[in-house]
């Protein structure tokens, strides 16, 4: 009878543990799939308004469009609110693109595939299928901080899923995988996102980065600049990506 009791008491108290396990799971489970969907929906809009979001280019105005033989009048007028261009020809006249025939203000350059001039042009993107420009950088960037962070949640998620749970063989087997990939993926992005932070922090875009390599020399032309910034003024960089606030 005492071993009954016994043996009673201990299965109860196992069913107690059990069921108590089973809510902790259940609830970290609920846990994960809101902060992993709030990652994919923030994801999903980035990666909309990267692509529906026109990088910007330069507007078809008369007194932008380059006449040969013509000297231009852009930058002749008194207004202290003109600025000269720093990014010039080598023989100091203005830059223009030879495709659609404007003058290119500074950091702008033409695309071949959009086949546009696109203001503070970063890279053309073949995953927006849409050039990364001056109006929609903040979008991509804050792209790949949220696919970064998704890609690591779960990997992390699933790193705890093998070593916790007793699953079938076929199960584990796709954990494993998936927990392969995505870990691989967040580990691209973060060093894709890592370049991007790197660039903000030099105020420099990709193209502006592949030149100087290539180059050796900075930005090409009369008006070439090289900006060093101080430690402290990387949040102001990045603000210069993303705005005042960093939300949508």
């Amino acid at each position: 009878m005492h071993d009954f009791a016994q043996t009673t008491t201990t299965t109860t108290s196992e069913q107690t543990i059990y069921e108590h396990n089973q809510e902790q799971r259940a609830q970290r489970g609920w846990n994960e799939l809101i902060i992993f969907n709030s990652l994919f929906a923030m994801l999903l809009v980035c990666y909309t308004l990267c692509v529906v979001t026109n990088p910007g280019e330069v507007r078809k105005r008369s007194c932008l469009i380059f006449r040969e033989k013509k000297t231009p009048t852009v930058g002749r007028s008194s207004s202290k609110s003109v600025i000269d261009a720093q990014e010039k020809k080598r023989s100091g006249a203005r830059r223009h693109c030879k495709w659609c025939g404007k003058f290119k203000p500074d950091r702008c350059h033409h695309c071949r595939v959009c086949k546009r001039c696109v203001l503070k042009m970063d890279h053309h993107c073949p995953w927006i299928y849409n050039c990364v420009g001056f109006r929609n950088h903040k979008y991509f960037f804050l792209l790949l901080f949220y696919a970064t962070l998704a890609a690591h949640f779960m990997w992390i998620t699933m790193v705890e899923s093998v070593v916790e749970e007793e699953e079938p063989l076929g199960r584990v087997f796709l954990l494993v995988f998936g927990m392969v990939l995505s870990s691989l993926f967040g580990l691209l992005l973060t060093a894709f996102f890592a370049f991007h932070i790197w660039l903000a922090f030099k105020a420099m875009t990709t193209i502006e980065y592949c030149e100087k390599s290539t180059k050796k020399l900075g930005f090409s032309g009369v008006g070439q600049r090289i900006v060093q910034l101080r430690p402290e003024m990387l949040v102001a960089s990045l603000l210069t990506i993303v705005g005042a606030t960093a939300t949508l």
